[in-house]
């Protein structure tokens, strides 16, 4: 199935308009759906599609020799990489390297042979070179300034997770509370989505594809972790920390006896590869007073619920397991709501939103419109709440924004609350409250 992606396209199809030689490097963590983006991008244009499997140099030379030689029906032998791109440079053609870094594993001088082979006579040619990637270590630095490619690559894009607006497509029997549900454990990874079942419920799906062992996504954070990271033991400690809340710098290295000084390092690799965020406190300047918290969904469901449950889980415990989780959830489930919510509101009104907090006031989510002069404030609640409760949340919330340190004089204040239902959604909406439950998601 292939989803969305529609930004992603257009990005490639203007580059292959432009009728001369392209380096394209197309990027992003495991199961993304890069394969399939440029398999639709290559579709009915001329193209060669090479998966780089872990094999030697001579291997992929003699493969390539085939697929090429059968491709213009001659006989062809490549005994390096500047044979194949010259032989092809003229012949308007797209030739996708999947799983590129493969490449750098056998061969050290990989991207200096290709920067040579580039400026010596593939930058006048007519090849469509895109090089696609699943460990974003390898890729930034690719990217980096230090990178033998640097000033030859023509573009490049980082593939990102679907958003919630597509999920429904991919289970279009499940109703809003379960594909919130759904989002916030799985995050927008196509080949996640693509293994739950769509006639079976939420918890049955939980069950067969990530609590059961030998299931597609049991150990899926252990291989995806150990792609991209040494110490890997290190990492899997951090996680389950900020998984279950000690989301402190000085927190996390005591209770895994790291030491502080050293800690900021993991952490920093950490947000590089998207699976930690380090949120700062209103007015975000205090950055030593910031916390850490699991940005990607998968992540934190699999710390939280399946690493600290592998032993049950490896005695085939699973039904077990699911029962203790069913009964956590709920309250669990929050800060993934508040992230789902937080993608929502920017998506809405088209501004950043950041957890605000000054002292002992904790708001959920707070963002300026400074083109409009506005100042919205939202609590987040992964509730159904009636009119009475909604009301309360409402006027506590007016009361913590007059002791942030703003000049609210300066700006129109709006106060919004986000539920699962709200009972008198219209009627607060009347009264000049932000209001939105799962209906408008």
């Amino acid at each position: 199935m292939f989803v969305n992606r529609k930004n992603e396209l257009v990005f490639l199809d203007q580059k292959y308009k432009e009728k001369k030689s392209q380096l394209i490097l197309i990027y992003g963590r495991r199961r993304i759906g890069k394969t399939e983006l440029t398999r639709q991008f290559a579709k009915n244009k001329d193209h060669i599609y090479y998966f780089v499997e872990n094999l030697n140099i001579k291997t992929h030379l003699s493969n390539l020799s085939e697929i090429v030689g059968k491709k213009y029906n001659l006989p062809l032998k490549f005994n390096n990489f500047e044979e194949l791109f010259n032989f092809l440079k003229d012949k308007n053609l797209i030739l996708i390297f999947d799983e590129f870094q493969e490449f750098l594993k056998e061969d050290k001088n990989f991207l200096n042979n290709l920067q040579k082979v580039w400026d010596k006579s593939l930058k006048e040619s007519n090849l469509f070179l895109i090089l696609v990637g699943s460990s974003m270590s390898v890729f930034y630095k690719m990217l980096s300034y230090n990178s033998p490619i640097y000033g030859r690559r023509t573009g490049d894009w980082e593939v990102k997770k679907l958003a919630f607006s597509d999920i429904s497509k991919f289970l279009p029997a499940y109703s809003k509370e379960d594909l919130v549900k759904t989002y916030g454990i799985l995050g927008g990874v196509p080949e996640y989505l693509l293994k739950f079942n769509p006639k079976k419920d939420f918890w049955h799906n939980i069950e067969d594809n990530i609590l059961k062992k030998g299931s597609f996504l049991y150990n899926e954070m252990q291989m995806l972790l150990s792609y991209e990271l040494k110490e890997l033991n290190t990492y899997l400690l951090i996680l389950k920390s900020i998984s279950e809340g000690v989301n402190k710098l000085g927190e996390i290295a005591s209770k895994n006896y790291l030491q502080i000084t050293v800690l900021p390092k993991y952490l920093q690799t950490l947000i590089r590869l998207g699976f930690v965020d380090y949120v700062l406190p209103f007015p975000y300047k205090a950055r030593k007073k910031g916390i850490y918290i699991i940005k990607d969904n998968f992540t934190w469901f699999w710390f939280r619920f399946v690493f600290r449950n592998k032993t049950a889980l490896e005695n085939l415990q699973q039904k077990s397991v699911l029962n203790e989780i069913k009964k956590d959830f709920n309250q669990e489930f929050g800060l993934r709501f508040e992230l789902i919510a937080k993608e929502f509101l920017v998506d809405k009104f088209g501004v950043d939103f950041r957890k605000g907090w000054h002292k002992e006031i904790d708001i959920d989510l707070l963002a300026f419109d400074e083109k409009n002069i506005k100042l919205m404030a939202f609590e987040v609640k992964w509730k159904n709440l009636d009119l009475a409760k909604s009301k309360k949340i409402l006027n506590e919330l007016e009361s913590k924004i007059q002791y942030l340190p703003i000049e609210l004089k300066k700006y129109r204040v709006k106060i919004g609350l986000i539920g699962k239902n709200i009972k008198g959604k219209n009627r607060l909406r009347k009264q000049g409250f932000l209001i939105f439950d799962l209906k408008d998601f």
